[in-house]
């Protein structure tokens, strides 16, 4: 594989993949899309002779079977003997600002580092893709323009992003999708007890990087969402009303459209139309759907 541009950011993290491939056969890159994890396992294919990349488990299975060491890239770890987990997270700002303006230079554009471009790298979490992706536009726009842009839709300046997001996503279970969907709301760390849901789905969410946990947090474990995932899961969930929660409530409890519209003294049209705008919005089909979906995030 041929690289362009610098390899900014992850010197650190290349020479302890490298160390960890010296005793074990296989080290699995974990983290959010656009983290950067495909970047350097090539990076530390290229450095250490006979090291293949895999970019899932199966694919990692059959390498170790061949005798290879592995180096593969995962939302979360693949569970396969002698595996170890090196997590990959988002630039520093000092690596960020880095990247920025070298990618920006790289597009016909001089930029001077400034406290717009760190805004920049700290809107966009630190993730390499998102940065590099912002700075294309700098051939047009200026830092000021672009951070604009990017604290008012991200996504429509940065589609390839939406769509790495948009895959692992799809990875999700139904139920998970739905947990994630309601922790969205939380613009900071959380805990479990404020997460609600069952703790087998936290987990599952932890396992495929859409919920983070918050290093250095001895008495309890905290957990946080990148602002980057938040904002496609509230595209996703848009939350419901009061009223609407309220309604998939008691239709979960087993009462008729007739009857919810008895006890809240509306309409049988209103329930119906209070209805539609829930399954729309949960993606559901069916009232059993709806009583599924309650138990799981509740």
């Amino acid at each position: 594989m041929s690289f362009t541009g610098r390899f900014v950011g992850r010197e650190a993290d290349l020479a302890a993949v490298v160390r960890s491939l010296g005793t074990a056969p296989l080290v699995t890159l974990t983290g959010p899309g656009g983290a950067g994890k495909s970047t350097l396992a090539w990076r530390v294919a290229a450095s250490s002779p006979g090291v293949r990349v895999a970019d899932d488990g199966a694919g990692a299975a059959e390498l170790l079977r061949s005798g290879a060491r592995v180096v593969a890239t995962a939302p979360g770890p693949l569970g396969l003997p002698g595996e170890v987990v090196h997590p990959v997270s988002g630039l520093d700002e000092a690596a960020a600002v880095q990247l920025f303006t070298d990618r920006a230079r790289a597009a016909g554009r001089r930029i001077v580092a400034g406290p717009e471009v760190a805004a920049i790298g700290a809107r966009l979490d630190g993730l390499p893709l998102a940065i590099e992706l912002a700075a294309r536009w700098a051939r047009m726009l200026t830092p000021a323009e672009i951070l604009a842009e990017v604290c008012r839709d991200r996504f429509a300046l940065l589609d390839g992003l939406r769509q790495v997001i948009e895959r692992d996503y799809r990875r999700l279970t139904v139920a998970e999708q739905h947990l994630a969907g309601r922790l969205a709301v939380h613009e900071t760390a959380f805990d479990r007890e404020t997460a609600g849901g069952s703790l087998r789905l936290l987990a599952a969410l932890v396992d495929k990087s859409f919920v983070l946990p918050v290093p250095g947090e001895p008495a309890r474990s905290r957990f946080r969402m990148l602002g980057s995932v938040r904002d496609f899961l509230a595209r996703r969930h848009p939350p419901l009303t009061p009223r609407e929660l309220q309604i998939a409530r008691m239709v979960a409890d087993g009462l008729t459209n007739r009857e919810v519209a008895a006890r809240l003294t509306v309409s049988v049209r209103t329930v119906e139309s209070h209805l539609e705008h829930v399954r729309a919005k949960l993606g559901l089909r069916s009232r059993a759907q709806l009583g599924g979906w309650l138990a799981g995030v509740a």
